[in-house]
């Protein structure tokens, strides 16, 4: 529906931050299963590691053909992947020299739609039960002072 009514450079781009910050959910995800599956059974086997990163690989190819399609289906240039990253680059260095303090990155994490917070939570989360798991409770201790 975004492609045929809007304009379909915004919405490619919208769709393109998307799938990046998805990529990058699912392997801080697949990274915390493995550390939880590493302190459940004290090892880890390698068919173990190739599955989570096959769930990784998938996910690549996936987008990779849903993005081929976009841009056949809606004669977009291939080459506006790089107006993208202008533009999300710019506003990373914009940030950066203005000094913006908190507004300006929340501006950049608007534009490619990355909540930071809640991810960090799960991470901190999941940390501490892995660290209570394993007895490491000197180290809970030791980063708390």
């Amino acid at each position: 529906v975004c492609f045929s009514v809007f304009s379909p450079f915004r919405c490619f781009l919208q769709l393109a931050c998307s799938d990046g910050v998805e990529r990058v959910l699912i392997s801080v995800f697949l990274i915390l299963v493995y550390l939880s599956n590493v302190a459940a059974f004290s090892s880890s086997s390698p068919v173990e590691s190739g599955s989570l990163l096959m769930v990784l690989l998938c996910e690549i190819l996936i987008d990779w053909i849903k993005h081929a399609f976009v841009i056949k289906f809606n004669r977009i240039n291939a080459t506006a992947f790089t107006t993208y990253a202008y533009s999300i680059s710019t506003d990373i260095v914009k940030h950066r020299m203005i000094d913006s303090g908190i507004e300006g990155s929340y501006d950049v994490s608007r534009r490619l739609g990355f909540a930071p917070l809640p991810l960090a939570c799960v991470v901190v989360r999941v940390i501490y039960q892995l660290l209570d798991e394993m007895e490491l409770s000197w180290v809970l201790i030791a980063c708390s002072v």
